[in-house]
């Protein structure tokens, strides 16, 4: 349970969120706090999970990044 005027981190993914607690108690609020790559050249890259973040990596290396154009979304 969080209680009133708290709040709760879940910071291992997948799927991190953080939640609040309002003051009275009579509302929780909660968003996503993942990022998640949107598009990425499937030939060259591959997404990985890290941590809480999807990343794009070489397809061929995951020591490193995709060598292509990315984008993503911050939750």
């Amino acid at each position: 349970a969080i209680m009133p005027g708290r709040s709760y981190e879940k910071t291992t993914g997948p799927n991190c969120f953080k939640c609040t607690c309002s003051e009275d108690g009579k509302s929780l609020n909660c968003c996503d706090t993942s990022t998640i790559i949107t598009s990425f050249p499937p030939d060259k890259c591959k997404v990985i999970l890290v941590g809480c973040d999807e990343v794009a990596v070489s397809k061929f290396d995951e020591s490193k990044p995709c060598p292509g154009q990315t984008s993503g979304i911050k939750g």
